[in-house]
């Protein structure tokens, strides 16, 4: 039950991944498809429709698909509203202004490679607990700075929060949270050269395995959009 709990976010988030990649194949100007694709969140099926018949596109065929994409979001939306009973409460882990990409498995010095997700924000911008559960670490790295490890009741995923600023005065190894309590504030301890946030996920594992250390964009993209 856990795991299927576990992926039923990712789910969704992938579908809106797949989404994103067609508008920007479809869209020849990057900056009208973010726009485009900024509509979506909270935006309703009549904003965007509104919104998209309001704008000029270059070609017939770019406006065809933008008028799709009303389609497209209200399909997500109706899939968010069937499965919300079936998955375990989770907020976004930046608790404010964020960017990101998929940078997963992207090449670091040393032959390594990123093994999470760097959600970009303001320093000092508080950072929350993604699911309720208990901090099974609360330490310092050389490279991951003020870290953060949370091990979730529902789902057994464990998160990972590296470069914190600072932690919440309350936070240690055993400490229980609630989905949305603040654990820190985001900063560039450790190995880092700009404010943001080193997110990692490991689905299902109940404790730290570096060895499932997973690509948490989907999930992310669902939660901090």
């Amino acid at each position: 039950m856990s795991h299927r709990l576990s992926r039923l976010d990712l789910f969704v988030g992938s579908i809106r991944e797949e989404a994103q990649a067609a508008l920007t194949a479809a869209i020849a100007d990057p900056a009208l498809a973010a726009a485009i694709w900024d509509l979506d969140g909270d935006s309703t099926r009549n904003d965007i429709a509104a919104a998209l018949t309001a704008t000029r596109f270059p070609t017939v065929a770019e406006e065809q698909f933008a008028l799709y994409w009303v389609d497209l979001h209200a399909a997500i939306d109706e899939l968010r509203s069937a499965t919300r009973d079936q998955r375990p409460v989770r907020v976004c882990p930046v608790a404010g202004p964020t960017s990101f990409t998929d940078d997963f498995g992207d090449p670091r010095p040393y032959g390594r490679s990123h093994s999470g997700i760097d959600l970009n924000g303001t320093l000092g911008t508080p950072l929350v607990a993604m699911e309720a559960g208990t901090v099974v670490q609360a330490n310092w790295h050389w490279a991951g700075g003020r870290q953060v490890w949370i091990r979730a009741d529902l789902t057994g995923d464990v998160y990972y929060y590296a470069h914190l600023d600072t932690w919440a005065r309350w936070i240690w190894t055993g400490t229980r949270v609630q989905a949305g309590d603040v654990i820190g504030t985001l900063g560039w301890s450790g190995d880092a050269e700009s404010a943001h946030l080193h997110f990692g996920w490991m689905p299902g594992s109940y404790e730290v395995d570096l060895d499932n250390l997973q690509n948490a964009y989907p999930l992310l993209l669902e939660l901090c959009s």
